[in-house]
Protein backbone atom coordinates (compact mmCIF):
# COMPACT_ATOMS: atom_id res chain seq x y z
CA UNK A 1 0.00 0.00 0.00
CA UNK A 2 1.36 3.39 -1.05
CA UNK A 3 4.62 1.60 -1.83
CA UNK A 4 5.60 1.78 1.85
CA UNK A 5 3.59 -1.05 3.40
CA UNK A 6 3.58 -4.66 2.30
CA UNK A 7 0.63 -6.71 3.54
CA UNK A 8 1.81 -10.05 4.96
CA UNK A 9 -1.46 -11.65 6.04
CA UNK A 10 -4.78 -11.21 7.86
CA UNK A 11 -5.03 -10.78 11.63
CA UNK A 12 -8.72 -10.06 12.30
CA UNK A 13 -11.92 -9.09 10.55
CA UNK A 14 -15.27 -7.53 11.43
CA UNK A 15 -18.10 -5.98 9.51
CA UNK A 16 -16.52 -2.55 9.81
CA UNK A 17 -12.81 -3.21 9.22
CA UNK A 18 -10.08 -5.71 8.44
CA UNK A 19 -6.76 -5.86 10.26
CA UNK A 20 -3.61 -7.12 8.53
CA UNK A 21 -0.06 -7.81 9.52
CA UNK A 22 2.13 -5.67 7.30
CA UNK A 23 5.73 -4.59 6.95
CA UNK A 24 6.83 -0.98 6.97
CA UNK A 25 9.51 -1.02 4.26
CA UNK A 26 10.91 2.36 5.30
CA UNK A 27 11.46 1.50 8.96
CA UNK A 28 11.85 -2.25 8.43
CA UNK A 29 9.39 -3.30 11.11
CA UNK A 30 6.13 -5.25 11.22
CA UNK A 31 2.97 -3.29 11.98
CA UNK A 32 -0.78 -3.79 12.24
CA UNK A 33 -2.77 -2.15 9.44
CA UNK A 34 -6.50 -1.55 9.93
CA UNK A 35 -8.43 -1.03 6.69
CA UNK A 36 -11.91 0.44 7.11
CA UNK A 37 -14.72 -1.16 5.10
CA UNK A 38 -17.72 0.69 3.64
CA UNK A 39 -20.15 -1.77 5.29
CA UNK A 40 -19.86 -0.26 8.79
CA UNK A 41 -22.11 2.46 10.19
CA UNK A 42 -21.00 5.94 9.12
CA UNK A 43 -18.49 6.71 6.43
CA UNK A 44 -15.16 4.85 6.53
CA UNK A 45 -13.31 8.17 6.51
CA UNK A 46 -15.22 9.52 9.51
CA UNK A 47 -14.74 6.29 11.47
CA UNK A 48 -11.02 6.18 10.69
CA UNK A 49 -10.51 9.82 11.67
CA UNK A 50 -12.40 9.39 14.93
CA UNK A 51 -10.45 6.29 15.95
CA UNK A 52 -7.11 7.84 14.99
CA UNK A 53 -7.84 10.96 17.03
CA UNK A 54 -8.91 8.91 20.06
CA UNK A 55 -5.83 6.67 19.89
CA UNK A 56 -3.64 9.75 19.62
CA UNK A 57 -4.99 10.91 23.01
CA UNK A 58 -3.71 7.75 24.69
CA UNK A 59 -0.16 7.05 25.82
CA UNK A 60 -0.01 3.75 27.66
CA UNK A 61 2.02 0.54 27.17
CA UNK A 62 -1.26 -1.39 27.14
CA UNK A 63 -2.69 0.49 24.13
CA UNK A 64 -1.16 0.02 20.66
CA UNK A 65 0.50 3.20 19.44
CA UNK A 66 -0.75 4.77 16.22
CA UNK A 67 1.98 5.36 13.63
CA UNK A 68 0.34 6.53 10.41
CA UNK A 69 -2.90 7.15 8.51
CA UNK A 70 -3.54 6.79 4.80
CA UNK A 71 -5.88 5.50 2.11
CA UNK A 72 -5.84 2.60 -0.35
CA UNK A 73 -8.27 2.39 -3.29
CA UNK A 74 -10.35 5.08 -1.62
CA UNK A 75 -10.57 3.30 1.73
CA UNK A 76 -8.81 4.77 4.78
CA UNK A 77 -6.42 2.80 6.94
CA UNK A 78 -4.55 3.19 10.21
CA UNK A 79 -1.06 1.85 10.86
CA UNK A 80 -0.50 0.80 14.46
CA UNK A 81 1.91 -1.00 16.73
CA UNK A 82 1.81 -4.76 16.28
CA UNK A 83 1.55 -6.16 19.80
CA UNK A 84 3.21 -9.51 20.59
CA UNK A 85 0.85 -12.02 22.11
CA UNK A 86 -2.31 -14.06 21.68
CA UNK A 87 -5.94 -12.94 21.79
CA UNK A 88 -7.51 -13.97 25.08
CA UNK A 89 -9.89 -16.55 23.52
CA UNK A 90 -6.89 -18.39 22.03
CA UNK A 91 -5.13 -18.41 25.39
CA UNK A 92 -8.18 -19.77 27.20
CA UNK A 93 -8.55 -22.54 24.63
CA UNK A 94 -4.87 -23.50 24.68
CA UNK A 95 -4.10 -24.00 28.37
CA UNK A 96 -5.75 -24.11 31.81
CA UNK A 97 -5.64 -20.83 33.71
CA UNK A 98 -6.18 -20.56 37.47
CA UNK A 99 -8.19 -17.93 39.29
CA UNK A 100 -5.18 -15.93 40.46
CA UNK A 101 -3.94 -15.60 36.87
CA UNK A 102 -7.37 -14.47 35.67
CA UNK A 103 -7.51 -11.90 38.47
CA UNK A 104 -4.06 -10.52 37.61
CA UNK A 105 -4.95 -10.36 33.93
CA UNK A 106 -8.09 -8.45 34.87
CA UNK A 107 -6.02 -6.11 37.03
CA UNK A 108 -3.73 -5.30 34.11
CA UNK A 109 -6.66 -4.66 31.77
CA UNK A 110 -8.33 -2.51 34.44
CA UNK A 111 -5.11 -0.52 34.78
CA UNK A 112 -5.09 0.18 31.04
CA UNK A 113 -8.78 1.06 31.19
CA UNK A 114 -8.08 3.50 34.02
CA UNK A 115 -5.65 5.37 31.75
CA UNK A 116 -8.17 5.34 28.88
CA UNK A 117 -10.83 6.82 31.17
CA UNK A 118 -8.40 9.41 32.54
CA UNK A 119 -8.05 10.67 28.97
CA UNK A 120 -11.86 11.00 28.80
CA UNK A 121 -12.23 8.08 26.38
CA UNK A 122 -14.92 5.40 26.71
CA UNK A 123 -13.83 2.09 25.17
CA UNK A 124 -17.32 0.72 24.50
CA UNK A 125 -16.32 -2.73 23.22
CA UNK A 126 -14.51 -4.56 26.01
CA UNK A 127 -14.62 -8.24 25.05
CA UNK A 128 -12.21 -11.15 25.08
CA UNK A 129 -11.26 -10.79 21.40
CA UNK A 130 -10.05 -7.24 22.13
CA UNK A 131 -7.62 -8.35 24.84
CA UNK A 132 -4.18 -9.63 23.80
CA UNK A 133 -2.01 -11.42 26.36
CA UNK A 134 1.76 -11.48 26.00
CA UNK A 135 4.73 -12.89 27.86
CA UNK A 136 4.72 -12.70 31.67
CA UNK A 137 1.04 -11.80 31.65
CA UNK A 138 1.37 -8.47 29.83
CA UNK A 139 -1.98 -7.30 28.45
CA UNK A 140 -3.02 -4.96 25.67
CA UNK A 141 -6.45 -3.47 25.06
CA UNK A 142 -7.41 -3.29 21.38
CA UNK A 143 -10.62 -2.67 19.44
CA UNK A 144 -11.20 1.08 19.71
CA UNK A 145 -13.58 1.14 16.75
CA UNK A 146 -16.56 1.89 19.03
CA UNK A 147 -14.66 4.17 21.39
CA UNK A 148 -15.92 7.70 21.95
CA UNK A 149 -15.22 10.77 24.04
CA UNK A 150 -16.94 10.88 27.42
CA UNK A 151 -20.04 13.06 27.21
CA UNK A 152 -20.04 14.08 30.87
CA UNK A 153 -23.22 12.17 31.75
CA UNK A 154 -22.39 11.32 35.36
CA UNK A 155 -19.76 8.66 34.68
CA UNK A 156 -22.26 6.00 33.58
CA UNK A 157 -20.34 5.37 30.36
CA UNK A 158 -17.15 4.62 32.31
CA UNK A 159 -19.18 2.37 34.64
CA UNK A 160 -20.47 0.49 31.59
CA UNK A 161 -16.86 -0.33 30.64
CA UNK A 162 -16.24 -1.56 34.21
CA UNK A 163 -19.34 -3.73 34.12
CA UNK A 164 -18.30 -5.23 30.81
CA UNK A 165 -14.87 -6.06 32.24
CA UNK A 166 -16.59 -7.86 35.11
CA UNK A 167 -18.66 -9.91 32.67
CA UNK A 168 -15.55 -10.70 30.61
CA UNK A 169 -13.70 -12.06 33.67
CA UNK A 170 -16.78 -13.98 34.81
CA UNK A 171 -16.82 -15.61 31.39
CA UNK A 172 -13.17 -16.60 31.82
CA UNK A 173 -14.01 -18.35 35.11
CA UNK A 174 -16.90 -20.20 33.51
CA UNK A 175 -14.74 -21.21 30.54
CA UNK A 176 -12.08 -22.68 32.84
CA UNK A 177 -14.65 -24.41 35.12
CA UNK A 178 -12.69 -23.50 38.27
CA UNK A 179 -14.29 -24.71 41.55
CA UNK A 180 -16.07 -21.83 43.32
CA UNK A 181 -14.15 -22.14 46.59
CA UNK A 182 -10.82 -21.56 44.84
CA UNK A 183 -11.92 -18.25 43.33
CA UNK A 184 -14.33 -16.87 45.91
CA UNK A 185 -12.20 -13.72 46.49
CA UNK A 186 -12.35 -12.99 42.76
CA UNK A 187 -16.07 -13.68 42.58
CA UNK A 188 -16.70 -11.10 45.32
CA UNK A 189 -14.84 -8.45 43.32
CA UNK A 190 -16.70 -9.36 40.13
CA UNK A 191 -20.01 -8.85 41.93
CA UNK A 192 -18.86 -5.31 42.74
CA UNK A 193 -17.89 -4.67 39.11
CA UNK A 194 -21.28 -5.83 37.82
CA UNK A 195 -23.62 -4.22 40.37
CA UNK A 196 -26.99 -3.36 38.78
CA UNK A 197 -26.59 0.29 39.75
CA UNK A 198 -23.70 1.63 37.63
CA UNK A 199 -23.06 4.46 40.10
CA UNK A 200 -22.14 1.90 42.81
CA UNK A 201 -19.42 0.21 40.74
CA UNK A 202 -15.77 1.02 41.53
CA UNK A 203 -13.87 3.05 38.97
CA UNK A 204 -11.29 1.31 36.78
CA UNK A 205 -8.35 2.31 38.97
CA UNK A 206 -9.96 0.84 42.08
CA UNK A 207 -10.91 -2.25 40.04
CA UNK A 208 -7.22 -2.82 39.33
CA UNK A 209 -6.34 -2.64 43.03
CA UNK A 210 -9.22 -4.92 44.07
CA UNK A 211 -8.25 -7.49 41.45
CA UNK A 212 -4.60 -7.51 42.59
CA UNK A 213 -5.82 -8.21 46.14
CA UNK A 214 -8.14 -10.95 44.85
CA UNK A 215 -5.26 -12.56 42.97
CA UNK A 216 -3.18 -12.71 46.15
CA UNK A 217 -6.05 -14.29 48.08
CA UNK A 218 -6.72 -16.84 45.32
CA UNK A 219 -3.02 -17.78 45.31
CA UNK A 220 -3.08 -18.24 49.09
CA UNK A 221 -6.10 -20.54 48.79
CA UNK A 222 -4.35 -22.57 46.09
CA UNK A 223 -1.28 -22.98 48.30
CA UNK A 224 -3.35 -24.15 51.25
CA UNK A 225 -5.28 -26.60 49.07
CA UNK A 226 -2.05 -28.11 47.71
CA UNK A 227 -0.49 -28.84 51.13
CA UNK A 228 -0.22 -32.55 51.93
CA UNK A 229 -2.57 -33.80 54.64
CA UNK A 230 -1.06 -35.99 57.36
CA UNK A 231 -2.75 -39.30 58.22
CA UNK A 232 -4.90 -39.21 61.36
CA UNK A 233 -2.79 -39.13 64.50
CA UNK A 234 0.41 -38.12 62.68
CA UNK A 235 2.13 -34.80 62.37
CA UNK A 236 3.81 -33.52 59.24
CA UNK A 237 7.51 -32.96 59.64
CA UNK A 238 8.51 -29.34 59.32
CA UNK A 239 11.51 -28.55 57.14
Amino acid sequence: MDGRYQVLGPLARSGAAEVFRAQDRNLRRDVAMKLFCPSGSGSPRDRAEREAQLLARLNNPGVPAIYDVGAHDGLPYLVMQLVPGRPLPQLLAAEPIDGATIAMLGARVAGVLAHVHSRQVVHGDLRAANVVVGAAGAAWLLGFGKARLYDGAGGSEFAADVGTLGLLLSGCLEDQAIPGGAVRPLQRVLRDLTRPNPASRPDAGRCARLLVEAAARCSARDRRASRPVAPTGEKLARP
